[in-house]
């Protein structure tokens, strides 16, 4: 949250984002980890308009999605929406992803 409110262009480890979407498999961590990204982390990142982070998140949480409870679904659905009406969203990306 730290690099996402300094806007730092610092890059995620693949190792750490690797290890982390492989802990959310496990079901008392996933809701713990998925509730603290949607309510604390994804939050903070859109705030402080940090693409690269939002980029890297995204990645790791689409290779674990059929995991996720449907309503963490939704609320991360309603994030992504909510993306569309800030104007530095590059909006084709957004789309495709």
């Amino acid at each position: 949250m730290k690099l996402a409110q300094a806007k730092s262009a610092y890059v995620l480890s693949p190792a750490l984002m690797e290890t982390y979407s492989r802990l959310l498999v496990y079901s008392e961590i996933e809701s713990l980890g998925i509730k603290g990204f949607l309510t604390h982390l994804l939050p903070t990142v859109l705030k402080n308009h940090a693409w690269g982070i939002l980029h890297t998140l995204l990645e790791m949480f689409s290779y674990r999605l059929h995991h996720f409870q449907p309503h963490y679904r939704i609320q991360l659905l309603n994030h992504l929406h909510s993306l569309t009406a800030v104007t530095q969203t590059n909006q084709t990306q957004l789309h495709l992803w």
